[in-house]
């Protein structure tokens, strides 16, 4: 979104010009998110594998078992050619598949999963002229996100069933966006204005509630939040890395939009970096989890439970990368599954994390076991 001019003597001199280096093909895949079911997890990512002809990008989903294996094959929900980009909707809700072609006026569809099928293959339609969407969806309500040219930013409200609840507003002059969410009470943005990292709610009438400052920042660098909301209250995590060591503060607001800053719940050893972070909630129990590297290269996962008043009740650390790229967390009774961008899944429960389940195309891995105390 940010383009920057530099003059250098290249431009009083030029020289020839280099050959462009083209990426070798690869077969890439994104973790997208993962949603409780009656008796396990949903995890929906797509694929793009470069390495084949023709080349087709996929939405597709794979069901895994609380103990963490993989429960029958991965079902392709939808399959495009290169210039459709597809996705998937975040947030803790059933999700809508998304996609649009790149062409000079893009279009945003959407669609609802039913069995194992988009509910409308042709989609519905959501936004047009529009480029980079998100959608965020809660049990009842979803939002979409979308950019207009460089610097306007506007959302619209859905239904489950992707149906356009009222006309497109404009949010706020644009900034770097960390983290939305959405619930009985509108949408909710964490983001980075101007160096300050801030958190805005808007109602369904598209007009903001509230603007909070979480954190002063440094604009040069992206924050690593996570957010978990709901009709009553919000819950918002943020590395603070003004300070050493790097600190994981905790920021809640109140339905009526009253901010309550509790402080470190996290503290990195010294010197260490923290990684990704994400924020998952059961109805009793909250689970913070993500990773820290120490230099020069240790790395450790951790998980640390805390209780309805975000009391520490149990942290478990675990040598490795495991949770570096965690980005989400669902949690189905005492069994949390967390999500990661490479993409896969591990189980969390009573302590233990079981060993990653990589996601495929293919028939289902062994069964795998607990790494973690």
């Amino acid at each position: 979104m940010i383009g920057t001019l530099l003059l250098s003597a290249s431009v009083l001199f030029p020289l020839r010009p280099a050959a462009e280096v083209v990426p070798p093909p690869r077969d890439l895949r994104d973790f997208k998110n993962v949603v409780a079911r009656g008796d396990g997890f949903d995890v929906y990512w797509t694929r793009n594998n470069q390495l084949v002809s023709p080349l087709l990008h996929k939405a597709l989903r794979t069901s895994v078992a609380v103990d963490g294996a993989q429960v029958g094959p991965t079902v392709v929900l939808r399959e495009a050619d290169w210039q459709t980009l597809l996705g998937v909707s975040a947030g803790h809700g059933p999700p809508l598949v998304s996609w649009y072609r790149s062409s000079a006026n893009p279009i945003l569809f959407a669609s609802p999963v039913a069995d194992n099928k988009l509910k409308y293959p042709m989609g519905k339609q959501v936004a047009d002229r529009m480029h980079d969407p998100d959608i965020v969806c809660d049990a009842a309500t979803c939002a979409a996100l979308w950019w207009v040219g460089a610097n306007r930013r506007f959302a619209v409200y859905l239904d489950q069933d992707a149906n356009v609840l009222q006309e497109p507003f404009e949010l706020p002059e644009p900034s770097l966006l960390y983290a939305a969410g959405v619930d009985g009470r509108g949408l909710i943005l964490v983001h980075n204005d101007q160096g300050e990292h801030r958190a805005t709610r808007f109602g369904f009438d598209g007009e903001m509630a509230w603007d909070h400052l979480l954190l002063k920042g440094d604009q040069r660098h992206s924050a690593r939040v996570a957010l978990f909301t709901d009709s009553l209250r919000d819950v918002i995590a943020i590395v603070d890395v003004e300070r050493e060591p790097e600190k994981v503060r905790l920021v809640t607001t109140a339905a009526d939009g009253r901010l309550h800053d509790l402080g470190t719940i996290f503290a990195a050893p010294e010197a260490a970096i923290v990684h990704a972070i994400a924020l998952g909630w059961n109805g009793e129990r909250y689970l913070l989890a993500g990773a820290y590297h120490t230099p020069p290269s240790s790395v450790t996962s951790f998980a640390l439970e805390l209780d309805g008043s975000f009391r520490p009740l149990r942290m478990t650390e675990i040598p490795g990368p495991l949770l570096t790229a965690v980005s989400v967390i669902a949690a189905n009774g005492d069994a949390f599954a967390v999500g990661g961008r490479h993409p896969y899944v591990t189980i969390y429960r009573n302590g233990h994390l079981t060993e990653p389940l990589i996601l495929e195309e293919e028939a289902p891995p062994p069964r795998r076991r607990s790494v973690g105390r």
